[in-house]
C-alpha cells in the first residue's frame, strides 16, 4: 500500500471519530446548561428515555396553580435548522373563544386592509400593539380587562414572540436560551397574565350567572 493510500486510510477514520466527539461534547454541554436551569427555576428536566442520556427534554413545573412548560426544539426547512426556545404557561380551563391575541406586525397591518378580522378595545395602545381574534366577541372584551391588556403589553418585547390562546400565553425565542434571570422574570410575567385572565374569567360568570338571576 502505497504512503497516500494509508493517510487516506488512517485520517478518515480519525476525522470521523473527532467529528464525533465535538457532536457528544456539545450534547453533554447542552444537557448540562439545561438540567441547572430547571434546578434554578425549581422546575423538573424529563428527558426522554435513551441510550446515551443527554438528550434534553421539556422542563416542566406549576406556578401558583398554572402549569410551565420550557422546552428547545428546532425549526427545520429543506437546508438549515435554526433552533428556538419556547415556553408555554396554561390556562386552567379551555375557554372555547377561538382566542388568538398576537402582536402587530408588518403582515398583520397588511392582512387587515384586507379584512381579516382584529377585535377592537377601545385601548388605542393596545389595539395598535396587538391582533385580537376569536368567535366570542363580546365574552372576548369582558376578558381583556386594563389589568389583562397591561399584562400582555408588560410581555411585548423585540426579544421573543407572544402569543395568547384558549390553552393559555406562549413565548418563543431564538436560539438556545439558559439564561435564568430572563426565564424566571418570563415565568413571572406570564403567571401574572394568567392570573388576571382566570380573575377575569370569573368575574365574567359571576356576572353572567347575576344578569340571569334577575331576568
Amino acid at each position: 500500500m502505497d504512503p497516500m493510500t494509508l493517510c487516506i486510510y488512517v485520517m478518515i477514520p480519525m476525522m470521523l471519530m473527532m467529528v464525533l466527539y465535538v457532536f457528544l461534547t456539545k450534547n453533554r454541554t447542552v444537557y448540562r446548561l439545561w438540567e441547572e436551569t430547571a434546578q434554578a427555576l425549581e422546575l423538573t428536566h424529563e428527558p426522554p428515555p435513551n441510550a446515551s442520556g443527554k438528550t434534553i427534554g421539556p422542563i416542566t413545573g406549576t406556578r401558583k396553580g398554572f402549569q410551565i412548560r420550557l422546552n428547545h426544539s428546532k425549526h427545520r426547512d429543506n437546508k438549515n435548522s435554526t433552533p428556538y426556545t419556547t415556553l408555554e404557561v396554561t390556562h386552567p380551563s379551555h375557554m372555547d373563544l377561538g382566542l388568538n391575541i398576537t402582536p402587530e406586525g408588518l403582515l398583520t397591518g397588511a392582512s387587515k386592509i384586507l379584512g381579516v378580522q382584529d377585535i377592537q378595545t377601545g385601548d388605542q395602545r393596545f389595539d395598535d400593539a396587538f391582533v385580537v381574534q376569536g368567535k366570542r366577541i363580546e365574552e372576548i372584551l369582558a376578558l381583556l380587562t386594563p389589568t389583562v391588556r397591561a399584562r400582555l403589553l408588560d410581555l411585548k418585547t423585540p426579544d421573543g414572540h407572544i402569543k395568547l390562546t384558549d390553552k393559555g400565553s406562549y413565548q418563543e425565542w431564538d436560539g438556545f436560551v439558559v439564561n435564568t434571570n430572563k426565564l424566571k422574570t418570563a415565568i413571572e410575567h406570564h403567571v401574572l397574565l394568567m392570573e388576571a385572565l382566570a380573575q377575569a374569567q370569573s368575574t365574567h360568570i359571576m356576572s353572567q350567572q347575576h344578569a340571569k338571576a334577575l331576568a
